[in-house]
């Protein structure tokens, strides 16, 4: 019976850990493309500069 709790646990920390780190760079890549849009609709262009600004500001370490 504890084995059991043991190992569920286990799960239940792991199946957190892969929500975790999965939902981050979800959110990370909308915001970049809301960014983008963002820029574009202000300006009436989006240009490369533009991009890699929005790029930079959002993925800090890539």
């Amino acid at each position: 019976m504890k084995s059991i709790a043991i190992v569920l646990m286990a799960i239940v920390v792991i199946m957190g850990f892969t929500a975790i780190t999965t939902a981050h760079p979800a959110f990370a890549l909308s915001r970049f493309f809301n960014c983008m849009t963002e820029i574009a609709n202000s300006h009436g262009h989006l240009t490369v500069a533009d991009v890699n600004n929005c790029y930079h500001k959002e993925f800090h370490s890539a």
